[in-house]
């Protein structure tokens, strides 16, 4: 679309925009000038600006790709870890068990009601019934110390036992006489 005015008697100037004629008096042709310079310098600018922006896309594109790496990888490390932590919470359990002396068939039941079964091999009383996992964890911890203390205990009474043992078969050994004799001439000597 072209607009013709007609400037009768004016001098004028005709600039190409977009591959059009834009004709403008000469009195005004100046101040066009410095609004097609001005122009061209928004437009020098938005193209910088427009580089720095496809720049600044492509880095957080790859900046993106190493966060989602980073995050699969966190991902990966916690379910080996939450396995692990599960392998051996039912380590501890198995081992508990064992020193609790329940039956082989408790530890066929999922790990709160092994954790009621030890709780009750200690407190024949307790009743889990409207109690939290956290009571119930705590309980149980509380019952595994005990287990465990007692198991060192009975080890050291163990040992105990049997160094009694020992110094008793070196004490009931028959003595010779000779060394009595030997014992008394040296004291006799002093």
């Amino acid at each position: 679309m072209s607009i013709k005015i007609k400037f009768d008697g004016l001098k004028t100037k005709t600039f190409r925009v977009d591959q059009q004629d834009l004709t403008v008096p000469e009195e005004t042709a100046s101040q066009v000038e410095k609004l097609f310079s001005i122009i061209k310098e928004a437009a020098a600018i938005i193209d910088v600006l427009e580089k720095k922006s496809e720049e600044l896309s492509a880095q957080n594109e790859q900046l993106q790709a190493q966060t989602d790496a980073q995050d699969e990888e966190l991902k990966t490390t916690k379910d080996q870890l939450n396995a692990t932590q599960e392998e051996c919470q039912k380590k501890c359990l198995d081992e508990v068990a064992k020193e609790a002396k329940l039956p082989e068939d408790t530890m066929k039941k999922d790990s709160k009601t092994i954790k009621i079964e030890i709780i009750k091999s200690r407190h024949k009383e307790f009743n889990a019934e409207g109690k939290s996992d956290e009571y119930i964890n705590a309980r149980f911890d509380a019952v595994k110390e005990l287990i465990f203390s007692e198991k060192k205990n009975n080890e050291k009474i163990c040992d105990v036992n049997r160094l009694a043992n020992e110094k008793s078969r070196t004490d009931n050994k028959p003595k010779d006489p000779r060394e009595d004799f030997l014992n008394k001439c040296k004291e006799l000597n002093k």
